[in-house]
């Protein structure tokens, strides 16, 4: 596993370490500002504030990725945390009683972001060869998985009593991260100069951006493959909306026999997240080395079907010890298939337009979590043998579709007209 990881570009191995500090130390506040937006200012305005955040980060996607395919990748990245620094300080400062600066803050931090996921994405690209990205993948989705449990554990700990030590230690680590890209990261990526390159004016790098995301929107390959994939990743969104808000309503107490111990439903939901977050550690790491010995069409089939089985399942199960195991069944699912994902997704844009394809690919899985959401209003409309019903027809559907355009990926770039198959 080191010497694997000793053996990736300078690039990737830095990536590692910024992902590795800024995750663990995002994680302890930024998921738990929906609690204190709401005890500052009410529930109402917190809702429009997340909402703005979210709206935001939409739109520094679209921004960051024709950005970074006109200026290159790490101008965009320093430029990014720099931005993301400037919000951390303002966030530390709003503990001296200012608590706008605390608002300010956060919704910059998710300009940041926005940002710098494209441009950090397609950097990953320049730097990596076809049969890399599989395994530089899998080790990124364990450390992403590993930080975020970190982060969200010393958060649960901290949060309350401790935020101007936490909101320090964030301004710590974007310091660390900025340090990281100036010292470690080489620039991947030089526009063009007979393609995409910067404008003068407002109105001309719009209109060309425009053009980009067309370019992007017209490529049936990508826009069918990731449309299957906010079908999939949708299903696990229902768990975290539609699942647990029945467990709350309408399953009361989970036995877990022969233990004789009860948990209410949002113990129940409470215990089936430390349970993936756990998980999600372990099987990656062991999916890195399984998914070496099998193709990796059936390997994605394989996690594909575990994942869908065990959500549909979790979605209308009440024992409590089966809704465990199908967890753990979607789990292994979720860690087979995502790394390989990622490996194919990596095989279809052209290297011009990069950051361009990886923004629109971020803003559709956050449309997976949006659709996941509206599972909510349902709860109490549709009993929960339905709604896995309907979940197995959307999961059996980006099955057939997936099935349909994947011999399409490995030879996109080399059948469209005018696009580099160099990876």
């Amino acid at each position: 596993m080191i010497n694997e990881i000793r053996s990736f570009h300078p690039n990737i191995r830095a990536r590692m370490g910024i992902v590795l500090i800024s995750s663990v130390a995002s994680n302890m506040i930024l998921p738990f500002m929906s609690i204190y937006l709401a005890r500052s200012v009410g529930t109402g305005l917190a809702g429009l504030i997340l909402s703005l955040g979210i709206i935001l980060n939409f739109t520094a996607n679209l921004i960051g990725g024709y950005c970074s395919d006109t200026i290159g990748r790490k101008n965009m990245m320093i430029f990014s945390e720099v931005i993301r620094l400037f919000s951390y300080l303002l966030m530390l400062i709003s503990n001296m009683g200012f608590q706008l600066l605390m608002i300010l803050g956060f919704l910059l931090s998710n300009i940041a972001s926005g940002f710098f996921s494209p441009a950090s994405d397609a950097m990953l690209l320049d730097v990596t060869s076809s049969k890399e990205r599989k395994s530089m993948y899998s080790y990124m989705y364990w450390i992403m998985n590993f930080s975020m449990a970190l982060g969200g554990l010393l958060g649960t700990l901290l949060f309350t009593q401790f935020l101007i030590y936490l909101c320090a230690g964030l301004v710590l680590a974007s310091c660390i991260s900025l340090g990281i890209i100036f010292v470690r990261i080489t620039e991947t990526y030089k526009p063009n100069p007979n393609g995409t390159v910067i404008k003068k004016g407002i109105g001309k790098n719009l209109a060309q951006m425009m053009k980009n995301y067309a370019t992007v929107w017209k490529d049936k390959v990508f826009m069918v493959y990731i449309s299957t994939f906010v079908l999939l990743f949708s299903l696990e969104s229902h768990f975290s909306y539609y699942v647990a808000v029945r467990f709350e309503q309408q399953v009361g107490l989970f036995q877990l026999s022969p233990l004789n111990f009860q948990l209410n439903g949002i113990e129940m939901f409470g215990l089936l997240r430390l349970e993936n977050t756990i998980f999600v550690i372990l099987f990656s790491i062991m999916a890195i080395t399984l998914t070496k010995k099998w193709t990796d069409r059936g390997w994605m089939f394989l996690g594909i079907s575990f994942y869908i089985i065990g959500y549909v399942c979790i979605v209308f199960l009440n024992n409590s010890w089966l809704l465990v195991a199908m967890m753990a069944f979607a789990v292994l699912g979720e860690a087979l298939f995502a790394p390989i994902y990622e490996t194919y997704l990596s095989e279809i844009p052209p290297k011009e337009l990069r950051s361009t394809y990886m923004a629109v690919n971020k803003i559709a899985l956050k449309l997976s979590t949006l659709i996941g959401s509206f599972g909510i209003f349902f709860v109490n409309v549709i009993s929960s043998e339905i709604a896995a019903i309907f979940l197995l027809i959307v999961g059996v559907l980006a099955v057939i579709l997936i099935s349909y355009i994947l011999p399409n990926v490995r030879n996109h770039n080399e059948s469209a007209p005018g696009m580099s198959s160099e990876s």
